[in-house]
């Protein structure tokens, strides 16, 4: 009854250390949700715009440049140009580089109606442009060139830039906040399966009942909090004591078995070590010398390292040795898990 009471407190103690959580849960849904109603919200605009009046002489033109200030992705621009002249006159939209190309080309004599352009208007005394490019442009160029007539000019633009990249972080900002929310509600709903594997810790319990390792269920109920104890250092990343938890349950496992086979402890000259005398590397010197379960280089890593992580426990001991990462726990987990294998195959 004691024992069942001490797993059962044992487990509402993980389902505890499981909830610190809600904090981020929180602190998810802060920040997330105001973004994730804003995101539904019309794209910020900024405007530009201007009209002119201007007496424009063949073969000079007008230009208008047009700057925005920063940079802005999944933008988009809307350009509206009003003209009227007293002749006709080109008008042209230029991108940098396209104003670049209608410079050159007007110093090069060369003509000028076929030119790139986002948008244009050529041999007319009036009209309307209008249009909308999905790109960020800056700057942008309206042109008005004389067209080798001089006269009177009058036009007017308005251009438009949406910005819309800020809604694009929003969106991904509520798919991390949505995906977070259901992986940390599964982690609360039920922690302990996810912690200690209860189905593989199940199996292991099992077979290792079968090989009569446990002589009461005392034995097997403390073995199984061990164990959930590992896998919970495992989720947590706290490689010092997975190897203290890993250690713990090979020395049981190891002086159990050597007893049930009649392994007498013996220290390194191969001479036998009475029970009452005997530590944990008598017991592992045994197993290194019958070669037991064809595993003596497992036995040799368990003997140099698993046991000396085990006195990680002291805190002075881990300050004056090297550090457990999990490169050394995932290298022990292997020799574990091969170990583990071997004693109830």
């Amino acid at each position: 009854m004691n024992s069942n009471k001490k797993k059962r407190t044992f487990q509402k103690d993980l389902k505890r250390l499981s909830k610190i959580k809600w904090p981020i849960i929180i602190m998810l849904f802060t920040i997330c949700t105001p973004l994730m109603f804003l995101s539904f919200l019309p794209p910020t605009l900024t405007a530009q715009e201007a009209d002119f009046d201007y007496y424009l002489f063949s073969p000079n033109y007008f230009k208008r440049e047009i700057k925005w200030s920063g940079i802005d992705f999944f933008s988009y621009i809307d350009i509206w140009v009003e003209f009227e002249a007293d002749d006709d006159i080109i008008v042209y939209v230029f991108n940098s580089n396209q104003f670049d190309r209608y410079v050159e080309a007007k110093n090069q004599g060369y003509s000028i109606s076929h030119l790139d352009c986002i948008i244009c208007s050529l041999n007319s005394r009036s009209g309307i442009l209008s249009t909308n490019v999905s790109e960020f442009i800056n700057p942008l160029f309206i042109i008005i060139d004389a067209n080798g007539n001089n006269g009177n000019v009058s036009f007017s633009y308005k251009i438009t830039l949406f910005k819309r990249s800020m809604y694009i972080i929003f969106y991904i900002l509520s798919l991390i906040f949505v995906i977070s929310s259901i992986v940390i509600y599964y982690n609360l709903k039920n922690p302990i399966s996810i912690l200690s594997n209860p189905n593989k810790n199940q199996e292991i319990l099992e077979a290792l009942d079968e090989k009569n390792f446990f002589e009461k269920d005392k034995e097997k109920n403390i073995f199984e909090e061990n164990m959930i104890s590992l896998r919970y250092f495992e989720y947590i990343e706290n490689y010092k004591y997975c190897l203290i938890s890993m250690g713990a349950i090979l020395e049981f496992l190891i002086i159990r078995y050597s007893k049930m086979n009649n392994l007498d402890p013996v220290d390194n000259n191969g001479i036998i070590v009475k029970d009452k005398d005997a530590k944990f590397y008598h017991y592992i010197e045994t197993l290194i010398n019958n070669d037991t379960l064809n595993q003596k280089k497992s036995w040799i890593y368990v003997q140099n390292h698993i046991r000396d992580f085990r006195n990680y426990i002291h805190i002075i001991k881990e300050m004056n040795e090297e550090k457990i990462d999990k490169t050394w726990y995932n290298n022990a987990k292997l020799i574990y898990k091969k170990i583990l294998k071997g004693f109830i195959s």
